[in-house]
């Protein structure tokens, strides 16, 4: 083969050596490639906006998502401007994130999706703290396992004890020696 024999790869003819071309049927032509022009605008208004940097890069990062959605950037700005006034910036960024990632359908009103989106991870949050330790487990243990832990308990409990007895001993001594001083005339 010469260097120049077109290799054909698929639908793609290309010369050796030259960059891979999509082949188009003769008669038709072929329509610029806009999704790269859209990045690098939608990129620009991005670092334009006065958002932190944390949620720009969330929403370069999402950036495909933005290009194709019903809502504009101007109604991300205006929302997440509202939320950081009241909300950690890394919990905007999440949210953020996760409602551009996750929405199964078209987005129709941003700032309610958004609210509700942030509503439900902090009731989230709320529920996982608010759930007790399961103190009693089901599994079978020993009686003397059980009786071990209670002295080991125990013990734990009589040396903190102690400890601040101690602790509570030195500090009258600490006061004592200090009202010593203190009341001793200077000379």
């Amino acid at each position: 083969m010469t260097a120049n024999t077109f290799l054909l790869q698929g639908h793609s003819l290309k010369k050796a050596g030259e960059k891979k071309r999509t082949w188009v049927p003769p008669g038709f032509t072929q329509k610029p490639n806009n999704d790269s022009n859209k990045n690098l605008s939608i990129e620009k208004e991005i670092q334009n906006t006065d958002l932190p940097p944390e949620i720009q890069k969330t929403l370069i990062k999402n950036r495909d998502r933005l290009i194709d959605s019903s809502f504009g950037l101007q109604d991300i700005v205006i929302t997440c401007n509202a939320f950081l006034e009241n909300t950690d910036i890394n919990t905007v960024s999440y949210i953020l994130d996760t409602v551009l990632v996750n929405a199964k359908t078209s987005i129709k009103n941003f700032r309610n999706y958004f609210s509700k989106s942030l509503n439900n991870y902090y009731e989230n949050l709320q529920n996982k703290t608010d759930k007790e330790p399961e103190t009693e487990s089901n599994e079978i243990v020993p009686e003397w396992f059980k009786q071990q832990k209670e002295e080991k308990a125990k013990k734990a409990k009589q040396q903190t004890r102690q400890q601040e007895e101690i602790t509570d001993e030195e500090w009258q001594e600490t006061l004592q020696i200090l009202r010593e001083f203190t009341s001793t005339p200077n000379s």
